[in-house]
């Protein structure tokens, strides 16, 4: 028995690897990294997941952390993107890539995961069909779900596919249990399903519990309906054990991670979406099964080949295929279907949240089934005439259905409808050959042919994808990394203390001057404000976006114009930018690099000092300059307006939008910015700030505040945009009196403590002579352990989220150590399920087995 699995397993492992070579023969020929220098790292890959590759280098390297990172916005845990993006065992391949080559890295660990795809579903048939199935059949729609559109339109979203290549291996766990035996393949597919991605892993989970249905419908038992009863119990029930077992495995990393979202800013479930609706028609769903079609919110697309979908088509009208099994498979598809179209349904498998983009991220359950339907048609194939009757009757169904829907609604253009239909028609008839041939020597030549024809229109599909969404020069990416990373060794090897640096400039930018790439700090290994991952801290984003840096979508600040005074309280004593800032003192020993000019800022406040006024600073306004300016008076103990209103006028042009005209008083010690506040957003809309930049507004990815940058001699300043004037609510203009922000900022540097920062572990001795306050610009959040001189003490809140501890006159010993919570008890429980698990296979099994 386990000479047979092992051949099994081996097998699939060739077929896997004869995939990748296809794979590799598709990347050489469209001239993809590591062969040529365009990318599949487009979109959320390049504007995310490089950087977080680098990140992860970074750990294996032991330069950052996982456990707790400052690169990590304001800082904290990272195990949500440990458990969401890095989890992965591919990821482990990054170790032998440098950080200028991770495209390459990437497009390979995307041909791994569909090369899995293809081994694991090829295993779940030769197992779940037995002999049934005929080798050329496992061959080709092992290779359609390998290829499958899901995975090709996906590969800028590679964590997402490795719930596509674990789906068949919990889906044979389920058939197991469907036929009422114990499934250590479903704990362990399940609970590494969730170890490797629990997005997915939770996908793959909701969707088994439908599927368990679906088995035990498709091969009912023979018996009085009394014991048919009892025999469905005793599924359920060896189901659930086996499921929670899978669940206790992963609690190494989902106990953690569910702590973490459910005290993220998107935490909450999108109950105001549950509605009695639905998304589009499902008939929209055949249209789109063509080649180069692309999922969108009025339909989805779920080509994997003419294979697959003829089988379907020739299954339904076969007469060979009982009315039951008819009946089964049809309302197996209506609940397909359902959780694609109906929005109940949609939002239970997006996890209850709002989806916006990438549109059905389970569809690849949808084309699993697809196939698993013409697996099981073929598998009851004698291939006689009236099977190849029924084939031929299934192909020209597909294609009258198909050419009747382009009539009325043109989802497809009329050139994918010709590819479709022409490669349906060639590889309908080489299977009828293939099956239909006497003569060995020639049905070989036709059955190779066959091959060929699959993995011709399958790699058409994937041509015509990735043409579209990859990057077609990669070359810029490899300078960038490689100068910013100098430029931020050069900084650290100038000033070692602890700080965070700020940038005007990201790699990639949109042509209104606007970015989504937030995350250089992880990419580069230094502290900074910016942050843009799926699971923010609400806390952080609250006062970041006070203190001017606005917040999109509870995913991100928007970082990319100083603040100086908001910067100056987070700790910000360097600002790398493409243009001059008032006030600021260039560092000259530093190369300018990638367009940016390092510039020390002299008015930033130390990460940790001590101040004897109590300070709260509670987030109590929405106004920042107002916020600001009460922040600083705590911290002065007076009254103090660093920022005064700049009298302005506006002009409303003919075509209705508005300009300003500011009267600057052109000092040095004054440094100007304005924020329109909108009430509409528009794509187009577009500043131009004193003709010095130009920069998007009012819609996604703009900033709010914004740092107006002034010229020798300058009495006026001008703001001009193409916004109309009924999109604003108001405007604010104010000037910075940097004369009394150097002298508070300056008097609280003096205060400044030298504790020992490092990501998760600070420490430090303070001297003070009078009973005073330690205040360091860390989020109070659960996992910190804070000692004064060895007592655990439960640190205060300041500014909504930053760190305040009470410190007595004399010495007074700091330490600060964080834990990730719930992931001591997380392994725990996983370690656990591993010794259940193994009692089972060691005692339970052979105990049964002897019975």
């Amino acid at each position: 028995m386990r000479n047979k699995t092992l051949h099994l397993i081996l097998q699939s492992l060739f077929l896997g690897i004869a995939g990748m070579i296809v794979i590799f023969c598709f990347f050489i020929f469209l001239g993809i990294a590591p062969f040529g220098n365009r990318s599949l790292v487009v979109a959320d890959a390049n504007i995310q997941y490089l950087d977080f590759f680098s990140y992860l280098k970074d750990i294996f390297s032991g330069k950052n952390s996982l456990n707790y990172s400052f690169s990590n916005s304001l800082g904290g845990s990272s195990i949500i993107l440990l458990s969401y993006y890095l989890s992965s065992p591919v990821n482990l391949l990054v170790v032998f890539f440098s950080k200028s080559s991770l495209n390459s890295f990437y497009d390979l660990a995307v041909a791994i995961k569909l090369a899995l795809s293809i081994a694991t579903f090829s295993y779940y048939l030769r197992v779940r069909f037995k002999n049934k199935l005929r080798t050329i059949f496992i061959i080709l729609l092992s290779l359609c779900y390998g290829f499958m559109q899901y995975n090709i339109a996906q590969s800028n979203n590679i964590m997402w596919l490795d719930g596509v290549y674990m789906l068949p291996l919990i889906l044979l766990g389920v058939w197991q249990v469907s036929r009422g035996k114990s499934s250590c393949i479903l704990a362990i597919s399940l609970g590494l399903s969730l170890i490797f991605n629990w997005y997915t892993g939770i996908i793959n989970g909701l969707f088994s519990c439908f599927w368990l249905l679906f088995e035990i419908a498709l091969s009912p038992e023979n018996t009085p309906v009394k014991h048919q009863l009892r025999s469905f119990a005793k599924k359920i029930g060896i189901f659930v054990i086996w499921s929670f077992l899978g669940l206790m495995l992963s609690a190494c990393l989902l106990l953690p991670t569910i702590y973490a979202l459910k005290n993220g800013a998107r935490g909450a479930f999108d109950w105001s979406l549950l509605k009695n609706a639905f998304n589009g028609s499902f008939l929209t769903t055949i249209e789109k099964y063509s080649i180069g079609t692309s999922s969108t919110i009025d339909g989805v697309a779920l080509y994997c080949g003419s294979l697959p979908i003829v089988a379907v088509f020739a299954s339904i009208l076969s007469h060979k295929v009982t009315i039951r099994k008819k009946i089964v498979i049809l309302t197996m598809t209506t609940i397909v279907l359902a959780i694609i179209y109906w929005l109940p349904f949609s939002l239970l498998f997006s996890l209850m949240k709002q989806v916006d983009s990438y549109w059905y991220r389970y569809s690849y359950v949808a084309s699993f089934f697809l196939i698993f339907v013409a697996a099981e048609y073929f598998s009851n194939l004698h291939f006689d005439k009236e099977d190849l009757m029924d084939i031929i009757k299934g192909c020209f169904s597909f294609a009258a259905i198909i050419i009747l829907l382009y009539q009325f609604k043109n989802y497809i253009t009329i050139n994918q409808l010709k590819a479709t239909l022409i490669t349906v028609i060639i590889t309908t008839f080489l299977l009828l050959l293939s099956i239909s041939l006497k003569n060995s020597k020639l049905k070989k030549l036709v059955t190779v042919g066959l091959i060929f024809s699959v993995i011709f229109e399958l790699g058409l599909n994937a041509k015509q994808l990735w043409l579209i969404s990859t990057n077609p020069d990669i070359s810029y990416y490899k300078g960038y990394v490689s100068h910013q990373q100098k430029q931020i060794d050069a900084l650290k090897k100038y000033d070692s203390s602890n700080y965070r640096i700020l940038q005007t400039s990201s790699r990639q930018k949109t042509k209104d001057n606007l970015t989504a790439n937030y995350n250089e700090a992880l990419a580069f290994n230094y502290w900074s404000p910016a942050g843009y991952v799926s699971n923010m801290n609400p806390k952080q984003l609250e006062l970041l976006s006070l203190l001017g840096h606005r917040t999109e979508q509870e995913r991100m600040s928007i970082v990319n114009s100083p603040v100086l005074a908001s910067d100056s309280l987070l700790g910000v004593k360097y600002i790398l930018s493409d243009y001059k800032i008032n006030g600021l003192h260039k560092v000259r020993s530093i190369k300018k690099v990638n367009g940016k000019t390092v510039y020390k800022n002299p008015y930033y406040l130390p990460m940790a000092f001590t101040n004897p006024m109590n300070i709260a600073a509670n987030l109590n306004t929405w106004n920042t300059f107002e916020y600001t300016n009460s922040f600083y008076t705590e911290l002065a103990g007076k009254k103090l307006d660093l920022y005064e209103p700049v009298r302005y006028t506006t002009r409303t042009n003919p075509n209705g939008t508005i300009s300003y005209t500011l009267n600057s008083k052109n000092k040095k010690s004054l440094q100007l910015y304005g924020n329109i506040i909108w009430s509409q957003s528009n794509n187009g809309n577009q500043i131009n700030v004193n003709n010095v930049y130009s920069t998007g507004y009012a819609k996604w990815l703009s900033p709010s505040l914004f740092y107006i940058p002034t010229g020798n001699g300058q009495q006026q300043v001008t703001i001009n945009t193409n916004i109309q004037q009924s999109a604003i609510k108001t405007q604010q203009f104010y000037s910075l009196n940097l004369q009394k922000l150097k002298k508070i900022t300056r008097e609280i540097q003096q205060k400044s403590q030298k504790l020992s920062f490092k990501n998760g572990n600070i420490r430090g001795a303070i001297y003070s002579k009078e009973n005073t306050y330690l205040y360091s610009t860390i989020s109070v959040e659960r996992g910190w352990t804070v000692k004064v001189n060895g007592k655990v003490i439960h640190p205060q809140v300041f500014a909504g989220t930053f760190m305040k501890l009470p410190i007595k006159a004399g010495n007074n010993k700091i330490s600060m150590t964080y834990k990730t919570p719930y992931l001591g008890l997380g392994i725990i429980v996983s370690i656990l399920s591993i010794i259940l698990i193994i009692i089972y296979l060691i005692v339970i099994k052979k105990y049964i087995n002897k019975l």
